[in-house]
């Protein structure tokens, strides 16, 4: 068995898991399935996805007899074809659904690997183009907004002009553009062409053509391929089809790191909003005692409203669930009543219960909109699963699996990425400048600058109040994206007449020490792809820092007080960022 080998599970970097996916060319003999097995176990192998398997379907009880682990299979009639899914013993996972292809082309099975959500997919494709195959194949693949896929398979098609040897212009199959465009639109990528993206390598020999070809692939999600650390293929030994390894390392609490962010649907909400309001005024009364700083209760503030406002939404949403599910059984329950005793009466009673039902649904989907920026209204029931596809594909289109270093080398690990993102700004933002101050002083010096006058320094420097905080509240852009405290402009609009107070404490407590709190230091740092540049080169990325909303309105305060007096000091030549 290939599990025969003893390993320990615990690694500094999650539980190892090496994947093989392989077109074995049948396993009906046992010299051949031992030999396979033997193979398999010199591979380290925890999950194998087998293809052409030739077990048929009669026959599928001694496979799983011989295997000590998990098996998944999916047989055809006749000893041709059939796929499988073999799972070590010690491998840690549990599968709650499967899905077998009666003609033996593939086995999905979805399921928990260790702490991951995962698909599991073994595909054996027709050796002719079939494009009907893969729509198919894709549209059985349910779970994708939960799961991450793991799919590897035997595709008998090539995606690139680079998966073949020959010379000459390769002709992409319907097949493969079925197989691309499920790729893009689902966020998934060829995990050994992205980790190899200008080499070449082949999983298969045609003897009639003589060419060799990549034929063999594992597809994966790509906002978990960093967990793989190798990716390579094996020679072409026992079968005709060289076996694809890949070993990964799973976390051991499935990460991710998805910053809070206030829902501001939630601002339509009568009761919510006389609930925050209560809890503001309670927790001002309760803290606001002398020698306490202002700063260190605004702090602690964001965070208690944060906890108070995921306490009432995971509240809100298991009241909602248990809402739709009576709903659900009183419209069952009326139309087997109506089905019999038909009435005026029960026909309203029936419409009611019906409004009320499409009401909370439709809730949920201006939620899912809201989260996908989509306008699309005109799918009606199916918007949520097609805006899950949204999110989905917006979440891998931001994803950065790989980027070239400083030697051209290209690093697939979060660290490794995150360390060359580091070292370009740093090597980008340091001055070459040799100048000395005293150099700078003697240039200044000899200028006649403009300089601003007594009055205006008066003005400048006068007390904020909370007439500017509240008029930089009001003029600030709804819609922007929050920093790392979650807090939209939108939730400091609505509560604006009891914040704009704390603010002003807050503010003038740090402009009179010189600092501002730590929540206001911070920043998540984005970074987004120009367009058409490589993904894989540093450079080609534009970093985008989100502050919070609390030092965004510190800083619109100011710039309206600047506003009067910049084209007093700035000469009419400069005509960016001045007023008119």
């Amino acid at each position: 068995m290939v599990m025969a080998s003893t390993r320990v599970l615990k690694h500094p970097h999650g539980w190892p898991v090496n994947c093989v996916s392989w077109n074995v060319k049948s396993l009906n003999h046992t010299l051949k399935y031992k030999k396979i097995m033997l193979h398999l176990k010199q591979l380290n192998t925890d999950i194998a996805f087998l293809q052409e398997t030739h077990v048929c379907t009669a026959d599928s009880a001694s496979l799983s007899k011989k295997w000590s682990g998990q098996i998944f299979q999916s047989n055809f009639q006749s000893k041709s074809r059939g796929v499988a899914i073999m799972v070590g013993r010690h491998v840690q996972f549990t599968a709650s659904n499967v899905k077998a292809d009666t003609a033996g082309r593939f086995v999905i099975v979805v399921g928990k690997l260790c702490t991951l959500p995962v698909i599991l997919a073994s595909v054996y494709a027709p050796n002719w183009d079939d494009s009907d195959f893969f729509s198919t194949l894709f549209s059985m693949i349910s779970n994708m907004s939960t799961h991450s896929i793991i799919l590897g398979g035997d595709v008998n098609c090539v995606l690139s002009f680079m998966d073949r040897s020959v010379t000459s212009k390769v002709t992409l199959t319907k097949s493969a553009h079925s197989i691309k465009s499920f790729l893009e639109t689902y966020g998934v990528v060829d995990v050994w062409r992205a980790r190899n993206p200008s080499t070449r390598a082949y999983s298969f020999y045609s003897p009639v053509h003589m060419t060799y070809s990549r034929i063999d692939y594992f597809f994966m999600d790509k906002n978990i391929i960093h967990l793989v650390k190798e990716c390579d293929y094996g020679a072409i030994v026992v079968s005709d089809h060289a076996p694809l390894c890949m070993k990964m390392f799973i976390p051991d609490t499935h990460f991710g790191f998805r910053p809070w962010r206030f829902n501001n649907l939630l601002l339509s909400d009568e009761n919510f909003v006389r609930f925050i309001n209560a809890e503001i005024k309670h927790f001002l009364e309760v803290n606001q005692t002398p020698g306490m700083s202002f700063c260190s209760i605004w702090e602690a503030l964001k965070a208690y409203l944060r906890g108070q406002i995921i306490s009432y939404s995971a509240h809100k949403k298991r009241e909602n669930s248990k809402q739709l599910k009576q709903l659900n059984e009183a419209i069952l329950l009326l139309d087997r009543e109506f089905c019999h005793t038909a009435s005026a009466e029960l026909a309203k009673k029936r419409v009611l219960l019906q409004t009320e039902y499409n009401t909370s649904c439709t809730r949920q989907a201006e939620y899912l909109i809201s989260k996908s920026k989509c306008g699309y209204y005109e799918h009606g029931e199916k918007a949520g699963h097609l805006l899950a596809h949204q999110l989905r594909q917006r979440s891998a289109y931001q994803t950065i699996s790989a980027v070239n270093n400083d030697q051209g080398i290209v690093c697939t690990d979060n660290e490794e990425i995150n360390s060359c993102f580091t070292k370009f700004y740093q090597a980008l933002y340091s001055s070459d400048s040799t100048a000395e101050a005293s150099d700078f002083e003697g240039f200044l010096k000899d200028l006649n600058l403009p300089v601003v006058n007594p009055n205006q320094i008066t003005d400048l420097e006068r007390d904020i109040s909370a007439a500017e905080i509240s008029l930089a509240i009001k003029d600030m852009q709804n819609g922007k994206s929050p920093g790392p405290d979650g807090f939209t402009t939108d939730f400091f609009k609505k509560f604006s007449d009891i914040l704009a107070p704390t603010l002003l404490t807050v503010f003038t407590e740090s402009l009179n020490a010189s600092t501002l709190p730590l929540s206001m230091r911070q920043a998540i740092i984005t970074l987004l792809l120009k367009k058409d540049r490589a993904p894989l080169e540093c450079s080609s990325y534009r970093p985008v820092s989100l502050l919070n909303t609390d030092v965004k309105i510190l800083a619109k305060v100011l710039a309206g007080r600047l506003e009067g007096v910049i084209p007093t000091v700035v000469s009419s030549d400069q005509t960016g960022f001045v007023k008119n």
